[in-house]
């Protein structure tokens, strides 16, 4: 059962991975990130970092307490070095997702210049239910993206909770529009 998580997960990553790298990428330096993001309501530490000198490309948080392999929640930054604008890649990545069966909806904000990609997938045992926000923006080079995660392991979370969390989903769609954007480098 974990390997065929983590291969689902392994196959999301190399989706979005696939891309990270095509053109400039934003450059940050680690101080600009921070070791704990609350979102949600849930406070995350930063549980992983990949990247170089110039700048992280991909950084996870998580709840204190919860391993890569097992979360509840998860909030990531991603800097991806490609022209697309925020609208593209969250079409590529719907249509992406739109062939593998699941459904999406794209979101924009007001003034146009950010997207926010809603969306939920399991793996193929169904061992878990995973709701899935990726809102996109551009700074001057390349593309930021935020993902806010939150998951439901089987048997031990109930319909009834996935319900619950889903009527409440505008409230956390609209904080992802909201959350602050890094400053510009």
């Amino acid at each position: 059962m974990i390997k065929k998580t983590l291969f689902f997960a392994l196959a999301l990553l190399l989706l979005t991975a696939s891309q990270l790298f095509a053109g400039d990428v934003p450059q940050f330096k680690q101080s600009d990130f921070p070791e704990t993001i609350t979102f949600a309501g849930v406070k995350h530490h930063l549980a992983f970092k990949e990247g170089n000198d110039k700048g992280p490309y991909i950084l996870e948080y998580i709840p204190e307490g919860e391993t890569l392999e097992k979360w509840t929640t998860l909030f990531a930054i991603r800097l991806e070095g490609h022209d697309l604008t925020p609208l593209q890649r969250a079409a590529t990545f719907a249509n992406h997702l739109e062939k593998r069966g699941f459904k999406n909806a794209v979101f924009q904000s007001k003034d146009k210049k950010d997207v926010v990609l809603d969306f939920a997938t399991w793996p193929e045992d169904s061992s878990f239910y995973e709701h899935n926000l990726w809102r996109y923006f551009k700074p001057e080079k390349g593309l930021i993206s935020y993902q806010y995660a939150r998951r439901f392991y089987m048997p031990d979370s109930s319909m009834e909770q996935i319900k619950e969390y889903m009527m409440s989903k505008s409230k956390v769609v609209n904080e992802m529009f909201e959350f602050p954007l890094p400053p510009t480098p």
